[in-house]
């Protein structure tokens, strides 16, 4: 099995320049609270409340597809009329665009490909793009009937999307050679789970896993000279290899 991590640079084609300096601004924001943050949570482990987990997932819907915030920013915003000028401009973002352009530059190559996401607009709004550039796409997710779903594993498409959720457990997809792993994943068993669709007994070709990281705005990368910022996939991934050296030393104690 073949891995390789694809970074994309953040930013929100469809905002004005006004409007990307101040989204860039709240981007330098965050990622300075979280740098401070990762600090603190080098020194002592703290409990995360559901409150933290909230805006962890509400950052997360940015970094993959803005617009999945849109009802809750319209709910916040409408009042003071700013709702729909935000709004209006957060259709495409440079996740989803590197996800679909990888998967575009290798349609021809023969290999069927296994994308997974964990929501259900960004797993919608990744088919739509595809099926522009004339690729036969099939979706598995919660929505997905018990009858499309024996369809769907009976045949191989192009390209099969699944809700990571629904799909990292108990099936076998061999025919897929091909994983593009849309973003990182909290508890690393999540992800290597899903890899073990397709990369398990049965299995006659090398798999190529491709993961998709945030590396943030250009010129973001030091907040100061001490603090290195991070985005909320970096982080993730940093989580992760904690997670991971934690498992393996236990085992081997």
């Amino acid at each position: 099995m073949l891995a390789e991590n694809i970074h994309c640079r953040l930013s929100f084609s469809n905002l004005p320049q006004a409007q990307q300096a101040q989204a860039q601004q709240a981007q330098a924001q965050a990622q300075q609270a979280q740098a401070q943050q990762d600090q603190a949570q080098a020194q002592q482990f703290d409990i995360v409340d559901e409150h933290h987990f909230k805006i962890l997932a509400k950052a997360k819907k940015v970094c993959i597809l803005p617009k999945l915030l849109k009802k809750p920013m319209r709910r916040r915003l409408i009042l003071d009329g700013v709702a729909q000028k935000i709004t209006k401009n957060t259709e495409d973002t440079s996740k989803i665009e590197s996800v679909v352009a990888a998967i575009v530059a290798k349609k021809n190559n023969g290999k069927p490909k296994l994308v997974f996401c964990y929501f259900h607009e960004e797993m919608d709004e990744i088919e739509r793009l595809l099926k522009i550039q004339g690729l036969r796409v099939k979706k598995f997710d919660g929505r997905t009937s018990k009858k499309e779903r024996a369809q769907i594993l009976a045949e191989t498409c192009e390209v099969l999307i699944g809700q990571i959720d629904a799909t990292n457990e108990g099936l076998n997809l061999q025919a897929y050679k091909e994983i593009y792993m849309v973003s990182p994943q909290w508890n690393p068993a999540v992800q290597d789970q899903a890899i073990a669709r397709s990369h398990r007994i049965g299995q006659t070709e090398p798999v190529n896993v491709f993961h998709f990281i945030m590396n943030g705005f250009p010129g973001k990368a030091v907040l100061s000279e001490t603090v290195k910022a991070v985005t909320l996939d970096q982080h993730i991934c940093n989580v992760q290899a904690i997670k991971r050296k934690i498992v393996k030393k236990l085992l081997l104690s």
